[in-house]
């Protein structure tokens, strides 16, 4: 009978993975059955001689997709053919976590994948028995836990992974009535963590990995009432990592299980649902994100800061605003709770969040946010960074210290590639707080220029350089002029573009008329400053001009009543420099005036006293 596996306590001595080519003693592909043998003959004894770092965590509380069988655990016997799927299965395990703390691009990373993934393939081939569909789908599984597989960059997607990939892939699709519920939906996160690529692998026969994929979903979802939740949360979740094309009919029976069963959610899948759904840009319609912010407001107190940065980003990318519970609590927890500080990248999305859904966090909360930024603004990539800025430039600086560790890190070639967009908002950030100097401003301008990003750069990047530009050729007309002219017309284009999509309130009419009773001559274009500002303007008798701004979101914020933004606000300073006066109505208050035409005249009365202050 073969031995059972109590009786290989997997704790010291010699594995298979010392035999591996490069490793061991063994041939680069020796037959299973010498290996095999190699084992019986050292009584199977410590298969984890190649010094793994860290344990294994076995929680079952875990996805299936993070769960590993704790040593020495008493399991029942096994035949032949078992204990080979055993051996790949296991020594699969075991290699990928050897390769999580390589560097991607080392020649050893190179190396190492390279034999190992060879050698397994190899092995299938020689022997095909030693390999069903579940012990496929655990390779699938290892294989995506390895946190760089998508990163090692097309030599090992197309070199090496195609070739096995494309066999276990195949042993999957034939035997896939042998898999769990569990055992599929973690399949599919496994297959997901290698991103849209796999989509088109070919298969050794014939069709694609597509193929596979569809059949698995299919499977699936015929058996979503037999899934944990969490494991459930981790095939949207590999969905979203690969793109899958074709998602309403999955998201249908998605909605209603998640619906269902909201409850046995644990805390940290809510998030990871919501990342993925953010990340298909799933348009709700059935009342899932409904579900899922209620449910939210209830464990608000048990969520870490990485779990609230990825809800509230998740919220904002879809546009749910909904969730004004669920920003005040973050923030109160923010400032009272988190007292040692979190990671800078969480601030970033924390910051966007915020910006994006039009609701300003409060000042100590800003403070908090920008130390924690200022703290780790080297690590992050000049994206997140550009993100914070503009971010920042909304909500509001409340010091310093996040521009000058900035200045300080362009000054020391800290980022050695600025990308140009990137450049473009952070150029446009630094010149709405008058920090821009002109050093700086040469290290961005030459991202820009060099990338001819009058036909690359995207349509938010472009409003941002615009912006900079109008900002520097009323404020420091030197430095503008060196921006080159072309640019400034493309830029130009999409900035007014912009402001003619604009949704012009319903009232306006009603406002250009009580202008009208009061003496006012109220222009018929609304084009003003030389056509750069769109906005009503209207002449006072002694020949003053003035432009009204009617304070909607995103021009202010939702919690803040009669507080604008900060691209608001630098776009008022820009039409004062011009010559004009600012006249902020609150769209809430007039419309609650409705037919009292005395107190719309006199609310007039009293923004234009403001006004003339």
């Amino acid at each position: 009978m073969w031995p059972r596996r109590a009786d290989f306590p997997f704790g010291a001595g010699s594995s298979l993975v010392a035999r591996l080519p490069g490793l061991g003693c063994l041939d680069q592909f020796s037959p299973l059955s010498d290996i095999l043998a190699a084992f019986g003959s050292r009584g199977f004894h410590g298969l984890a001689a190649f010094d793994m770092e860290g344990d294994i965590n076995n929680k079952r509380d875990l996805p299936l997709s993070q769960q590993t069988r704790q040593m020495g655990t008493r399991t029942k016997d096994r035949t032949p053919t078992q204990a080979h799927n055993y051996v790949v299965q296991r020594e699969s395990a075991k290699l990928l976590r050897k390769f999580k703390g390589l560097n991607p691009s080392s020649d050893e990373a190179r190396l190492k994948v390279g034999e190992t993934l060879r050698y397994y393939d190899q092995m299938i081939i020689d022997n095909p028995m030693t390999l069903n569909a579940r012990s496929g789908a655990a390779m699938w599984t290892r294989i995506g836990k390895y946190e760089n597989a998508g990163q090692l960059g097309d030599w090992w997607f197309e070199e090496i992974q195609r070739g096995i990939l494309g066999r276990i892939g195949r042993c999957v699709h034939h035997q896939a009535y042998r898999l769990r519920p569990q055992e599929t939906a973690n399949t599919i996160w496994g297959m997901g963590m290698l991103g849209p690529r796999l989509l088109t692998l070919p298969l050794p026969s014939r069709g694609d990995m597509g193929d596979v994929v569809h059949d698995l979903i299919q499977r699936g979802c015929r058996e979503l009432e037999k899934i944990r939740p969490i494991d459930m949360t981790s095939m949207v979740e590999g969905l979203a990592r690969m793109r899958y094309p074709r998602m309403e009919w999955v998201m249908s029976l998605v909605t209603r299980e998640t619906k269902q069963r909201m409850v046995k959610f644990k805390d940290p899948d809510l998030p990871r649902m919501l990342w993925a759904l953010a990340n298909l840009g799933w348009h709700d319609n059935d009342g899932l994100l409904s579900a899922i912010a209620c449910e939210c407001k209830k464990r608000i107190g048990l969520f870490t800061p990485k779990d609230l940065s990825m809800l509230l980003w998740g919220f904002a990318v879809l546009g749910f605003k909904d969730i004004q519970h669920m920003l005040w609590v973050s923030v109160v927890q923010g400032v009272c709770r988190w007292r040692w500080g979190f990671e800078p990248h969480y601030a970033v999305k924390f910051l966007w969040a915020y910006d994006r859904l039009e609701h300003h966090p409060g000042h100590e909360a800003m403070r908090k946010f920008s130390n924690n930024l200022a703290a780790g603004l080297h690590e992050l990539h000049t994206s997140d960074i550009a993100v914070a800025m503009r971010s920042l430039v909304n909500l509001g600086f409340p010091n310093d210290a996040v521009i000058v560790k900035l200045n300080k890190l362009l000054r020391e070639s800290h980022f050695l590639d600025i990308p140009a967009r990137d450049a473009a908002t952070l150029m446009w950030a630094m010149a709405m707080v008058d920090r821009l100097e002109r050093d700086i401003f040469m290290i961005l301008r030459r991202s820009i220029v060099q990338a001819r990003t009058e036909t690359n750069l995207p349509e938010s990047h472009r409003l941002d350089l615009y912006r900079c530009i109008l900002h520097l050729s009323v404020y420091r007309p030197v430095l503008a002029k060196l921006m080159p002219v072309k640019l400034l017309e493309e830029c130009q284009k999409t900035w007014i573009d912009m402001q003619l999509k604009e949704e012009i309130p319903e009232f306006i009419d009603d406002i250009k008329e009580k202008l009208q009773e009061m003496e006012f001559k109220v222009k018929e274009t609304d084009a003003i400053c030389q056509g750069t500002i769109f906005t009503t303007s209207a002449e006072a008798k002694d020949g003053s001009q003035y432009a009204v701004e009617v304070l909607l979101p995103p021009k202010c914020y939702r919690n803040l009543k009669g507080e604008v933004t900060g691209s608001q606000l630098w776009k008022e300073k820009i039409m004062e420099s011009w010559g004009y006066k600012v006249l902020r109505l609150d769209a809430g208050k007039w419309d609650e005036f409705g037919d009292d035409n005395t107190g719309k005249t006199e609310y007039l009365n009293q923004i234009l006293a403001e006004a003339n202050k």
